[in-house]
């Protein structure tokens, strides 16, 4: 059986400087270096590590290869790279410097980019994230509209959401990161309701992101359909794990890696 993976995401901004926004509104709160984060998730063994740059999008501008190179020179464990990566060459570049795999956002919009993606680099390679925001004029229904969007939660996908799913799974891609904005630095919980929603559409690996606490939110989030969790604030302001989660985890019915715990 596979094993769950516990996700930590460290978002950053040009002045490599490891920020967190709440529900994206930036630019978020400033929390110190990321290069001392990374070096601290590196010595917590962690499963896998998520690095976002939230201004490459927003500022129209390239990812920064140079400084994923310091980055993947500290680490050894698996790296997904994301933000602002629109070009069969930025996915290279990425690779090159370190990452294992890119997490597209906005460029999911550009279908034919997303294909020569996959034909080139493979699927197992390409991460869609699907940040997911609540249609507030209807947030009191008793079946939550959700609404797809791109550009750092800025534009909406004028597609329902199981429909963007099948959409980009056609399109190849491997995995699909799941943000459920509206959650997102909160440590509310994970929104159960969208990780089911998206889960009898998904076939492939699905990450839960979005308003982690503790244990028990990610307990529920894997009980809801997610195949892994990932979680930010949560690792940035409390003094627990990637491991001792996993710990918890594996010790509740949810196979985790512990070795080393």
């Amino acid at each position: 059986m596979l094993k769950h993976r516990i996700i930590p995401i460290l978002l950053y901004d040009s002045r490599l400087m490891c920020v967190k926004p709440r529900q994206f509104q930036h630019p978020g709160r400033n929390v110190g270096s990321l290069m001392q984060f990374v070096k601290t998730m590196n010595t917590r063994n962690v499963d896998e590590l998520i690095l976002i740059d939230i201004q490459a999008t927003k500022h129209n501008r390239a990812p920064l290869f140079d400084q994923i190179k310091q980055f993947t020179c500290e680490l050894f464990c698996p790296l997904t790279f994301g933000g602002g990566i629109n070009t069969l060459q930025h996915i290279e570049h990425a690779l090159r410097s370190g990452a294992d795999k890119v997490c597209i956002n906005t460029a999911l919009a550009d279908p034919i980019f997303i294909i020569e993606a996959v034909q080139k680099f493979g699927s197992q390679c390409i991460v869609a994230s699907v940040d997911v925001k609540l249609d507030l004029p209807h947030y009191r229904a008793v079946v939550p509209i959700y609404m797809p969007t791109i550009k750092c939660g800025t534009e909406r996908i004028d597609m329902p959401l199981e429909s963007f799913i099948r959409h980009i799974q056609e399109l190849g891609i491997g995995e699909i990161f799941l943000t459920a904005v509206h959650k997102d630095g909160t440590r509310a919980g994970y929104d159960r309701i969208l990780i089911r929603k998206v889960k009898e559409v998904c076939k492939v690996p699905l990450i839960a992101n979005g308003g982690c606490q503790g244990f028990n939110d990610m307990a529920e989030a894997l009980r809801a359909g997610a195949d892994s969790v990932a979680a930010s604030s949560m690792f940035l302001f409390t003094s627990l794990t990637p491991k001792n989660c996993s710990f918890y985890l594996d010790n509740h019915g949810f196979p985790a890696r512990v070795e080393n715990v």
